[in-house]
């Protein structure tokens, strides 16, 4: 009889995953740069009855498609207010979706060991993990793609489609280019048991099409033809061609990958190199491996010829990373190679343990900020050692095959995080400006000067913020309106010399600090 384990090996990843994730999706505060910001813009949407074109603060904004503004806007109906959990789970849900359909994709005939032990490298990606609790629109990106490139592979026009549409509908260009081109690289290059004629035929074109005309009518019909154009060329061809910004060089991506695929880039990034490797007549690819290698480096190359180029828009790459490096040692076996990175990296997992565990100790030595004082905080000590525990079991079980130990650094990183989560409120005060907008609150008026962000405190404050330019401040004073509450960064202050904080002194202000000192409150 098999066990539970055997039966349901995704259950046992996926469930400890939920369970170590919980506290940091119900304690961790919005941040300003993408979060906020996005939740400034759906309740804008709102109050104006928008639901294909967006603003923030009054400023077009057609950065974005409108798919995952409607699940916030949905949201914030439903509940009222914008909830960081059931925000949250348009993240995490797609990440456990990504992880079923790979698995029933490429492993479900291999080993409940293999399956697992696969599901956990995906699941803690570095990139993947982040984005798993971070509300952004990438991973449900991502998962639509998977999806339309499952469709594709099992031969579904249709689906194909309707699932290539939604990733354009999501994010943008990446979600229409990256199935269809992969699709077609993969023919090229000798996959014949992919018809492209019955992949693009009348099916796939009709829905893509007819989606993709319904929206632009729609944008058109509500925002105008300014609008419109600054969505299909400026924020497409022109972030392509001569990006405004994020430009990068060409050989961006093969620099960032490393830190993308840590802690598993020692096995997974020069699997792409193996897989390209001539074949040996007894060690012939699979299907899957060649398909998923079309996948990388169709990506990879595709990104790389963007102008615009940011670490995270590898992130639908990952998947295929884990899957073909599960492929290449399935045809392999356990190389030495692999025993070696692999050994590298529980070495490394090892010393970071011992020292967070040291870190305490240290800590006591050191002169830490007062604003900083969490971190000597005595769970660095068994978060620590529960990274040792994990490195000191992958080395133990390296002659055994990759599987053991992805799983014990896997399960040691997922512990951690749990352990590390009782900070968050402590930490929130650095990431988020939810504490600030509680200072504010009783003001009639709130205006901003050089905060990073610091209009959309509005979420919080349910009321307009006014983000004053440095430079126009410095010019005119008076662009302050009388009687507003003035929220200047610390930070900022010191750089200018204190100027800011002259002129606001001058004119009658006093100041108080926020409790952690990292911003003045002037009144």
């Amino acid at each position: 009889m098999k066990t539970l384990f055997e039966r349901h090996p995704l259950l046992s990843v996926w469930l400890p995953f939920l369970l170590c994730l919980l506290p940091v999706l119900v304690l961790r505060d919005f941040t300003p740069a993408n979060e906020l910001r996005y939740l400034s813009i759906a309740d804008e949407a709102l109050a104006d009855g928008h639901w294909l074109s967006f603003s923030n603060h009054g400023i077009p904004y057609a950065d974005k498609p409108p798919l995952y503004f409607w699940i916030v806007m949905l949201c914030r109906r439903l509940f009222g207010t914008h909830s960081m959990p059931a925000l949250a789970l348009f993240s995490l849900l797609p990440a456990l979706g990504i992880v079923a359909v790979m698995d029933r994709w490429t492993f479900r005939r291999e080993h409940a060991l293999s399956r697992a032990a696969a599901a956990a490298m995906l699941l803690t990606t570095g990139l993947f993990l982040g984005t798993s609790v971070y509300l952004r629109m990438d991973l449900l990106m991502c998962f639509w793609i998977v999806l339309a490139l499952r469709a594709a592979w099992t031969g579904k026009c249709g689906r194909f489609g309707f699932f290539t549409f939604l990733a354009l509908f999501t994010k943008g260009p990446v979600g229409l280019l990256l199935p269809i081109l992969s699709v077609l690289v993969y023919r090229v290059a000798g996959g014949r048991d992919i018809s492209l004629a019955k992949v693009f035929n009348w099916p796939f074109w009709a829905i893509l099409g007819g989606l993709s005309l319904l929206w632009l009518g729609g944008v058109y019909a509500e925002a105008g033809p300014e609008y419109l154009g600054n969505l299909l060329f400026h924020q497409t061809f022109d972030r392509a061609v001569h990006a405004f910004h994020h430009q990068a060089p060409f050989w961006y991506y093969g620099a960032v990958i490393w830190g993308v695929a840590a802690p598993w880039c020692l096995l997974t990034v020069p699997a792409i190199v193996v897989a390209c490797l001539p074949q040996k007549p007894d060690t012939r690819r699979s299907r899957p491996e060649r398909f998923y290698l079309s996948v990388v480096l169709t990506g990879l190359v595709l990104l790389s010829l963007f102008s615009s180029k940011l670490a995270i828009y590898l992130l639908p790459q990952v998947p295929f990373w884990v899957s073909l490096f599960v492929q290449v040692g399935k045809r392999r076996g356990w190389e030495p190679w692999m025993r070696g990175t692999m050994g590298v990296t529980a070495a490394l997992w090892a010393l970071v343990g011992a020292a967070v565990a040291a870190a305490y100790f240290c800590f006591g030595l050191l002169s830490v900020p007062a604003e900083y004082d969490f971190i000597r905080t005595p769970l660095l000590i068994p978060a620590g050692c529960v990274l040792l525990a994990g490195a000191i079991l992958a080395l133990v079980s390296l002659k055994t095959g990759w599987q053991r130990p992805v799983l014990a650094l896997s399960a040691s990183l997922m512990l951690t995080l749990a352990l590390a989560s009782p900070l968050l409120p402590q930490v929130n005060a650095r990431i988020g400006y939810r504490q600030l907008s509680e200072e504010v609150a009783l003001d009639a008026s709130v205006c901003t000067l050089g905060l990073k962000g610091g209009e959309n405190i509005d979420v919080y404050l349910h009321r307009p913020v006014k983000a004053v330019d440095p430079d126009a401040f410095l010019e005119d004073p008076a662009v302050i309106p009388d009687g507003a509450a003035v929220i200047l960064s610390e930070k900022a202050d010191a750089a200018v010399s204190g100027r800011y904080s002259g002129i606001l002194k001058a004119s009658g202000r006093t100041r108080s600090l926020s409790p952690e000192g990292l911003y003045g409150i002037w009144r």
